[in-house]
């Protein structure tokens, strides 16, 4: 697997097939050859991202935004990074990733909004967060604006 994986990494649109086709555990073990690395991915490989994102159980999803949780900002702020953190976005389900999102973005929410690119990952977590949530939401966003 990790050698087929190496081999199709020079050509992305492979990459997105061999993915698309591995089988679950090998999607797990995926995950956590190139989870140190999450950062530069999606920063570098915003297709690949939104495929293996797709792909990932939602106890996964949370292993990777606990891992880019620190470098959310920076990843926003960047063209491809935002499509990828769009991609991510859209697949969560799980409450703690509403959570995690939340607190990603405490703070930060005015400078992502004024951003050309993180502004749109502001607008997916908008659309995304429960209702339940939404309190905290604003609480978040009157925060940043004082």
């Amino acid at each position: 697997m990790l050698s087929n994986f190496v081999k199709a990494r020079e050509n992305k649109d492979c990459l997105m097939d061999l993915v698309e086709k591995m089988p679950q555990p090998e999607i797990t073990t995926l995950l956590l050859l190139i989870k140190p690395k999450m950062k530069e991915i999606l920063i570098s490989s915003h297709k690949f991202c939104q495929k293996f994102f797709e792909r990932l159980r939602p106890e996964e999803r949370v292993c990777v935004l606990k891992e880019i949780l620190p470098f959310f900002v920076v990843i926003s702020l960047n063209k491809w990074g935002s499509i990828s953190l769009q991609a991510l976005i859209s697949f969560i389900t799980l409450p703690e990733e509403e959570d995690l999102l939340l607190q990603s973005v405490r703070g930060n929410v005015s400078k992502l909004a004024l951003n050309k690119y993180s502004n749109f990952v502001i607008q997916k977590l908008t659309q995304k967060i429960s209702g339940a949530k939404l309190p905290l939401w604003r609480l978040s966003l009157q925060k940043t604006a004082e």
